[in-house]
């Protein structure tokens, strides 16, 4: 593997709905040049939750691919992520996919593919973003 990417909650969607026609390219290209795509468990749940039921195999393929790895959100992220984006909270501005995301790339050292980085620069403004085309 030569790094990876970390997938927000519009990048999960991208990459499984077919938003674009970058969610297919992008997941050919890193399986062929091996690039890790990390799922944070935040995003994820919120991927199902919006998804319908003919969604549900592209989640699951995405899960299942080799290059995916999904992370956790356990006790100490829990607590980690949610001091990171305490004042994003503050603020009434609380997107739990975000602040699990950006606590992810930080401990990969990974950028975030997104099509929205608004509550990712919210809580980190110096985070490095991978930016989705429009269409």
């Amino acid at each position: 593997m030569i790094g990876g990417r970390v997938l927000d909650l519009t990048a999960i969607n991208d990459l499984t709905i077919g938003r674009t026609i970058y969610g297919a390219a992008f997941l050919a290209a890193a399986n062929q040049l091996g690039v890790a795509i990390a799922v944070p468990t935040a995003a994820l749940q919120e991927a199902w939750a919006m998804a319908g039921p003919e969604d549900y195999p592209f989640l699951e393929l995405l899960l299942g691919l080799p290059l995916t790895v999904v992370d956790p959100l356990d006790a100490a992220a829990a607590e980690r992520s949610g001091v990171q984006a305490r004042d994003v909270h503050a603020a009434n501005a609380w997107d739990a996919g975000a602040a699990h995301a950006v606590l992810v790339a930080h401990d990969r050292g990974w950028p975030i593919l997104t099509a929205d980085p608004a509550s990712l620069r919210a809580i980190d403004p110096a985070l490095e973003i991978e930016l989705l085309p429009d269409a």
